[in-house]
């Protein structure tokens, strides 16, 4: 069940990281259309991990058509570690360069 739990990670982390991605570059470029445009992606950015950790998705029909037994105790440590690592694989590139370009717009500012 440890490595069940690995490769059903791999999957979310990748769409999640992506999903957050997109939502992002939405946020930013919908800063300057009002507050409740970024309201809007802010909620469903703050959706993200509810796909990712919650739900009974993973518990339920999915584990159920894999096994006939599943014993989700034993596998929700490597599925929360993967899908955090792959997330992170996917969302922290383009995140610290958004942040050094914002400090670096910022910092004009103050010239």
């Amino acid at each position: 069940m440890f490595i069940t739990g690995l490769f059903l990670g791999i999957p979310i982390g990748i769409i999640s990281g992506i999903v957050f991605l997109i939502l992002f570059k939405t946020l930013i470029s919908n800063s300057i259309r009002g507050i409740s445009s970024i309201l809007k992606v802010i909620a469903q950015i703050l959706a993200i991990p509810t796909f990712c950790y919650g739900g009974q998705w993973i518990a339920g029909k999915l584990l159920d058509i894999l096994f006939e037994n599943p014993d989700v105790d034993k596998m929700v440590s490597s599925y929360i570690i993967s899908v955090g690592l792959f997330f992170s694989l996917i969302v922290i590139f383009p995140i610290s360069r958004w942040i050094i370009k914002l400090g670096e717009d910022l910092g004009k500012g103050t010239e």
